[in-house]
C-alpha cells in the first residue's frame, strides 16, 4: 500500500488559479466603485458620530451643537454664554473621502432628552424640522447620494440613490 504524501502539483495549481481569479474579481469591484465605497464609509462615520453625540448628551445633561459644511463638521458645547467647540470629538476637513461633498449645510443642537432643538435657543426645547445631510459623490458610473434625515424627536434615517 502507498503512502500519502500529500497535495499533488496539478491540485495546487487548480487551487491556486481559484484564489488569483477570486482576488481579481475582488480587486475590480473595488476600483470600480471606489467613490461609492468612500461615500457609504462617510456616510456610517457621520451616523455614527450622531448617535454618540446623542448619548454623550444624555450622559452629561448637557445640548451640543452639530454643524455641517461642504467638506466637514464640527460640534460645540454651550457654557452659558457661547457655543465652545468640542475639538477632542469632532473633525474638521481632510477626513472626508475626496470626491464626497455635503450639499447643504446643517446647523443643529441634541439636546439630553435627544431632541433635535434649534441652535439659537440651547436651553430650551424649540424642535427644529426634519434635518437633512446631503452627501453626494460624482463618480464614474454618475452622481451617487446618501441621505442622513434626523427628525425632530432624535430618529435618523438613511437613505441611498446610487445611479
Amino acid at each position: 500500500m502507498k503512502k500519502n504524501q500529500g497535495f499533488s502539483t496539478i491540485e495546487l495549481l487548480v487551487v491556486t488559479a481559484f484564489i488569483a481569479i477570486m482576488l481579481a474579481i475582488t480587486f475590480g469591484y473595488t476600483i470600480r466603485n471606489k467613490d461609492r465605497i468612500n461615500l457609504k464609509d462617510d456616510a456610517n462615520k457621520i451616523t455614527g458620530e450622531i448617535y454618540k453625540i446623542k448619548q454623550r448628551t444624555a450622559r452629561e445633561s448637557r445640548t451640543i451643537r452639530m454643524t455641517f459644511t461642504s467638506n466637514s463638521y464640527s460640534y460645540f458645547r454651550w457654557d452659558g454664554a457661547m457655543w465652545q467647540p468640542l475639538d477632542e470629538i469632532g473633525y474638521r476637513g481632510g477626513e472626508t473621502a475626496f470626491n464626497v461633498t455635503i450639499n447643504n449645510p446643517a446647523d443643529f443642537c441634541i439636546n439630553s432628552r435627544g431632541l433635535v432643538v434649534k441652535p439659537d435657543a440651547p436651553n430650551q426645547f424649540e424642535l427644529l424640522g426634519t434635518q437633512t445631510i446631503e452627501l453626494r459623490s460624482d463618480g464614474d458610473k454618475g452622481t451617487d447620494e446618501i441621505n442622513i434625515k434626523l427628525y425632530p424627536y432624535g430618529g435618523i434615517k438613511v437613505e441611498k440613490d446610487f445611479k
